[in-house]
């Protein structure tokens, strides 16, 4: 711990020095809370994912969407960007809920 300058590095140190020190709050209302709205946002990603299948499936023009990951050039984005919304969210989500 003397290593370390005083204050916030030293106190650090000091409380990982031992898992009986380590005593911090862990922000459950708070946390819960962000979680929720996060759910909510992924929902709504994934309905708006859902909608799209339903219209691509009606819409030869785009029904490769629904059987592979390509792209090409020129081609409708929407797909794309919700699934890397959804990656995002997702990646946070369960970093978070594990």
């Amino acid at each position: 711990m003397e290593d370390y300058p005083e204050g916030y590095p030293q106190l650090a140190s000091f409380l990982n020095s031992s898992d009986n020190f380590a005593i911090l709050r862990r922000f459950g209302r708070t946390n819960c809370r962000v979680l929720l709205h996060l759910q909510a946002e992924i929902q709504a990603l994934e309905k708006e994912l859902d909608d799209l299948d339903q219209s691509d499936a009606r819409d030869a023009t785009h029904e490769h969407r629904l059987v592979s990951a390509e792209h090409k050039e020129g081609w409708d984005t929407k797909q794309q960007e919700i699934l890397k919304a959804l990656q995002e969210k997702l990646a946070i989500f369960c970093a978070e809920n594990p």
